[in-house]
């Protein structure tokens, strides 16, 4: 299952993306210009990103992830591996630190 993800650039523009890894992976590489054409002509404003929002379409009933938006919540575990959950302690204060503003 893909992620989608949105991003706001410089020259108010806008980059809606997909991916099957990690969103927040990708996120990072446009914001190091390793992404795509439209974000490395038109850079992502990594000064302005305060929060990322989460949304599933489910979640697990052993899931110690809180998604921000959830469709359905599941009374069972599937065996099926949600692309996020290595991400679930991820914050973004950690990504300023590490990729700065």
């Amino acid at each position: 299952m893909g992620q989608v993800y949105v991003l706001r650039l410089r020259n108010k523009k806008w980059y809606v993306g997909y991916t099957e890894r990690g969103s927040i992976d990708r996120i990072l590489e446009h914001i190091e210009k390793k992404g795509a054409k439209w974000t490395k002509k038109y850079p992502p404003l990594k000064g302005n990103i305060k929060e990322i929002k989460t949304a599933v379409l489910w979640k697990k009933k052993v899931s110690t992830f809180e998604p921000d938006f959830c469709a359905e919540k599941l009374n069972s575990n599937p065996w099926i591996v949600q692309p996020f959950e290595h991400y679930e302690e991820i914050r973004v204060e950690d990504l300023v630190k590490k990729h700065g503003s």
